[in-house]
């Protein structure tokens, strides 16, 4: 699969995005690090992975940006990792 443009990251009813360059990605697997902390995209080839601190995202959420066409990597249970 190809992908390109924004990831979308829904962590229960939150939705935030990210632009990242996923043109030739493939195997994107999302997860919680860091005690909850730290969003880690995982893909190949691994120069195209990322961390994304929460606290980043968090800002992101407080500036109410939504209805961005993307991509959707499903996050759920931050908490639940701590």
């Amino acid at each position: 699969m190809f992908y390109s443009g924004r990831v979308l990251i829904t962590d229960e009813a939150i939705e935030v995005y990210k632009e990242v360059n996923l043109f030739s990605a493939w195997n994107v697997k999302a997860s919680w690090d860091n005690e909850g902390q730290t969003l880690q995209v995982d893909c190949e080839p691994s120069d195209l992975s990322f961390n994304w601190p929460w606290k980043e995202i968090e800002s992101l959420i407080n500036l109410g940006i939504d209805n961005i066409p993307s991509i959707a990597i499903e996050i759920r249970d931050r908490d639940a990792i701590a």
